[in-house]
């Protein structure tokens, strides 16, 4: 059951790319068994590598007119022993074959790097049960909140939360989301689906309502992708970058996000999600990407939980440190040292607060919830305050500038964000 709606206008050519999308439940794979993504370089070519490689040639779903599918195996050969094939053609058609690849959250146990770090609803008198909790959390003072919103609040910049959806009724909501879309369900009420306490519902909610705090007259763009279990998938997870940066289907309308937060991921690294986000943090600098002309080059900054296995193992998004504008974010603790379940890396060079942080969950109360999923709408939030400060920036500028006012710790994960420094140290 659904929350109360919100309601948005999907582009056609976003919603052709996801509507035959399938929830997914548990799984011994890291994929969505039977499917594949697959890039060809001309698309009057999809008949003869469909016949030629046992796939059937009605696509699942196609990225508008582009030969980018998304294809179903016939009789069951296992997918990455066909994906394996197709990118070793000989007559070099395929340019992508990938498994369709599980996302997830960190809080759902039916993805296998999940350490089911879970919330808790808070208790009379406890620190997570009142918007008192949430407004004087140890957060706040640790990365000098308040000090930058005497200089900037983030005023109209626009982020997209994607994630399990949002409470659009939860109060503390009240004038600040754009209308959205659920890529579960297709449908344009992007509310949270679930029961309290069971699996990742609620997780949207919470990550949302950190970024109202941080970033308090930013404008929250709900996008659901994950489903009850947490789970996604990279299809899905595609169509929904998409739209959040041309929700209209217009490039002359100024509708799109300045900034997308992921606080979700997966152990594989996919080519197709690394092309779009690079695609949409181009700024215009480099040539538009002519397989995603619905997009543009919209200058986004992309904010990416590091994800929560307590070792260095590569988590992406977040891992394609590499790609200009994308931020990706370890956990800190109250003691500024990263916490033990934070994944860290060479590729993970910022931490923001991560550990007992208090927002909203879904029916109009708070909770406590903690993991990189936390850490990083505080960056989302600190990246608007820089935005709305330093509008020049591009979003690669805007991570440089998050980066060089953080303050040092140490560690495997050596500099955490502050707020005030990263509006108050000019670029």
């Amino acid at each position: 059951m659904k929350l109360n709606a919100i309601t948005s206008l999907v582009p056609a050519a976003i919603l052709s790319l996801t509507i035959f999308t399938t929830a997914v439940s548990a799984q011994t794979n890291p994929y969505v068994e039977g499917e594949l993504v697959v890039k060809l370089n001309q698309t009057s070519d999809l008949p003869a590598v469909a016949q030629q490689y046992g796939l059937i040639a009605t696509p699942l779903a196609q990225i508008g007119n582009r030969p980018i599918y998304r294809l179903r195996i016939q009789n069951g050969v296992p997918v990455s022993q066909i994906a394996a094939l197709l990118q070793n053609d000989s007559l070099h058609r395929v340019s992508i074959a990938e498994p369709n690849y599980i996302l997830g959250a960190p809080v759902a146990s039916t993805v296998p790097w999940s350490m089911g770090i879970s919330w808790s609803i808070g208790l009379p008198q406890s620190i997570g049960s009142s918007a008192k909790g949430y407004s004087r959390q140890w957060m706040r003072r640790q990365i000098d909140l308040d000090a930058a919103h005497e200089v900037t609040r983030g005023r109209n910049v626009k982020i997209a939360v994607i994630d399990t959806g949002i409470d659009p009724q939860h109060p503390i909501f009240a004038g600040r989301l754009l209308p959205g879309y659920d890529f579960v369900d297709n449908d344009n009420n992007p509310a949270e689906v679930g029961l309290p306490h069971v699996g990742s519902f609620g997780h949207g909610t919470h990550v949302s309502g950190i970024i109202a705090m941080v970033a308090p007259e930013a404008k929250i763009m709900p996008i659901r992708v994950l489903d009850e279990n947490g789970v996604a998938n990279v299809w899905r997870l595609t169509a929904a970058i998409m739209f959040a940066a041309n929700p209209d289907g217009d490039l002359t309308t100024n509708d799109g996000a300045n900034i997308i937060n992921l606080s979700l991921g997966t152990t594989q690294r996919t080519s197709l999600l690394r092309k779009l986000i690079a695609a949409e943090a181009n700024d215009g600098t480099l040539p538009d990407d002519d397989d995603f002309p619905q997009v543009g080059h919209p200058g986004i900054t992309f904010v990416v939980s590091a994800g929560n296995t307590g070792n260095i193992t590569s988590i992406y998004p977040a891992a394609e440190h590499d790609v200009p504008g994308l931020i990706a974010v370890g956990a800190s603790t109250q003691a500024d040292i990263v916490a033990d379940f934070s994944t860290r890396g060479d590729w993970v060079e910022l931490m923001a607060p991560g550990d007992g942080i208090v927002s909203a969950v879904p029916g109009g109360r708070y909770g406590i919830w903690r993991g990189t999923s936390m850490a990083a709408p505080i960056v989302s939030g600190i990246a608007a305050l820089v935005h709305e400060h330093y509008p020049a920036l591009t979003p690669n500028g805007i991570f440089d500038q998050i980066r060089r006012s953080s303050v040092s710790c140490g560690g495997s994960i050596s500099r955490r964000v502050d707020a005030e420094r990263a509006v108050t140290i000019n670029p």
